[in-house]
């Protein structure tokens, strides 16, 4: 007895495209989170704050990507995982745009804390 094979891949050969775009989307959210040191002692010196202060940009950040990744995750099997990878995409580069236009330590906080950071979920 001769067991036959699937000549067709199941995903229609898609899945590797969504490994690489997954890897790449995991090391652009947490290359930007963990790689904020660069920025740091400029920050500090920029907005004359103590280091502090300065940190809580990336506490921020993680903590809200942690706190609302199971909300993401319910978002993602309600609406499917394309509108909610979309969406968060958006925030986030929304977040670090508008950092760009900082004039104060707050408004870090918001963009990349909060925006961010609930896109980066």
């Amino acid at each position: 007895m001769t067991t036959r094979l699937p000549t067709e891949v199941p995903d229609g050969g898609w899945g590797w495209v969504i490994v690489l775009a997954a890897f790449l989307m995991s090391a652009l959210v947490f290359g930007v989170i963990r790689s904020f040191g660069v920025f740091f002692v400029p920050f500090v010196e920029y907005f004359s704050e103590v280091s502090s202060s300065v940190s809580w940009i990336t506490s921020m950040a993680v903590a809200v990507q942690q706190f609302f990744s199971p909300i993401a995750s319910a978002l993602s099997n309600y609406f499917g995982a394309r509108p909610v990878v979309m969406m968060g995409a958006f925030l986030s580069s929304l977040g670090l745009m508008l950092a760009c236009l900082a004039t104060s330590l707050t408004h870090l906080y918001l963009s990349i804390g909060l925006l961010s950071g609930f896109g980066s979920a």
